[in-house]
């Protein structure tokens, strides 16, 4: 088994902090927790922004950022993406809640501390 790699500037160190997750068990857990409520959350909920461009006067770094949008509005705002695929993105929109989705995270994550504190 392979134990996920979890980057420090990435959102799960938000979540999780910095312990050593080394139980065999927990791998089954995270992998539950990022493919399910996480993935929906951060993709459909978590607007974050895009760097346009970065222009070097001087010293110093002028950087250029687009308006927040999540990943969600950037798929549906490109001309790129086959409208079957965006109109099946707005129907899983449309059955989610975010209140639900962050519930269950948080739930899931008191049972993955549970495991790693007390086996």
């Amino acid at each position: 088994m392979t134990m996920p790699i979890l980057s420090r500037r990435t959102g799960p160190r938000q979540w999780l902090g910095y312990e050593r997750f080394d139980d065999p068990r927990i791998v089954a857990l995270l992998n539950d927790l990022y493919q399910n409520e996480w993935r929906l959350f951060h993709n459909f909920f978590c607007p974050s922004v895009k760097l346009l461009s970065k222009e070097r006067v001087g010293s110093k770094t002028i950087k250029r950022h687009d308006i927040p949008r999540t990943p969600y509005q950037r798929i549906m705002a490109s001309p790129h993406v086959p409208e079957p695929l965006k109109q099946s993105l707005a129907k899983d929109l449309e059955i989610l809640n975010p209140f639900v989705l962050r519930t269950t995270m948080e739930e899931k994550l008191k049972k993955i501390f549970s495991v790693l504190h007390f086996g």
